[in-house]
């Protein structure tokens, strides 16, 4: 669990739902409020001129505070992003074949491969090579439901080995297949970002015999694989040849 801050225990205190601590918070407010306004008239005095100038004073904090607070919460919240040349770009597809791997969905590219691809509504299909644990842990629902939110049509392809290069080969091999009847000559392509290592290379194979473009995820990942959820991901081409 983590240690309780400042803002947890303001937070408490002016919750309405917690009712005796609103109402002690909300009396030392008012108090706090009522001897900072009688210092303020002690200091410059009772003239009606002066109410105003407490009152205007008081605004113009007010309107300053909250200026630097959403300047502040901008620059925190907006993510950073990957920059990469457009020639390194990956370009959004009406086809995607993505393989699913082990790891929550927040902290894995699955996510961010899918919605690279529905710029300017531009994907149609997408195939998800699920890994065991994905199936299992609930992740291709979610992913199935981000491709549909998209008004995109989804097809989960488990395989019942992560690990095993040949049963990543194969599943890609049937996206495939798949995607001749359903796309046509529309283009697709493969997001090797999210598997095992035996999936990344049985998928590499598949698409080098079957002349597929592939791309990956550019992210900022610590030690073990997992991504940084505040830098923002760019689709890069790998190069096969």
């Amino acid at each position: 669990m983590r240690p309780r801050t400042v803002a947890d225990v303001v937070r408490t205190i002016f919750d309405p739902g917690a009712t005796a601590l609103f109402i002690f918070g909300s009396i030392i407010l008012s108090v706090l409020g009522n001897g900072v306004y009688d210092l303020a008239r002690d200091r410059l005095g009772t003239a009606p001129s002066t109410t105003w100038k407490i009152v205007l004073g008081s605004l113009v904090i007010f309107v300053f505070t909250v200026f630097l607070l959403l300047l502040w919460w901008r620059t925190r919240k907006l993510p950073q992003q990957v920059l990469v040349s457009d020639e390194r770009r990956s370009e959004p597809q009406p086809g995607l074949i993505v393989l699913v791997g082990p790891g929550d969905i927040d902290k894995t590219p699955e996510q961010p491969a899918i919605l690279s691809h529905v710029e300017e509504v531009m994907l149609r299909y997408c195939w998800l090579i699920a890994s065991p644990e994905a199936v299992k842990n609930g992740k291709t629902d979610q992913l199935e439901r981000l491709v549909r939110t998209n008004s995109a049509e989804p097809y989960t392809i488990p395989i019942q080995d992560g690990y095993q290069a040949r049963m990543a080969y194969k599943a890609v091999e049937e996206a495939l297949d798949q995607a001749r009847r359903l796309l046509g000559d529309l283009p697709l392509v493969v997001d090797i970002t999210g598997g095992t290592k035996p999936m990344t290379a049985g998928a590499v194979l598949a698409c080098r015999d079957y002349q597929v473009p592939v791309e990956y995820m550019l992210g900022k990942y610590n030690n073990v694989g997992v991504r940084d959820p505040r830098i923002g991901s760019q689709a890069v081409k790998v190069d096969l040849v």
